[in-house]
């Protein structure tokens, strides 16, 4: 799912990458686990009034502004 997610390909996710998943991009046609994952996720965030740039923070460990595999340990 990371690779999906990291549509520059630099082994790193930055903020706009991960808004562009739960926010612009559309899943509904997406039948695959990873569609219906980040549709759930969504959903989620949605429903709780989550929001997405404090999410990012929390993974940022580093505070580079982008987030790689390891962050998500």
């Amino acid at each position: 799912m990371f690779s999906i997610l990291d549509v520059s390909k630099d082994g790193k996710l930055s903020l706009s990458e991960l808004k562009r998943t739960f926010v612009d991009y559309d899943f509904s046609d997406l039948k695959d686990r990873a569609g219906n994952i980040i549709n759930d996720l969504r959903e989620i965030i949605k429903h709780n009034k989550l929001e997405l740039v404090k999410i990012f923070g929390n993974f940022d460990k580093d505070k580079q502004g982008s987030l790689d595999f390891t962050e998500f340990d």
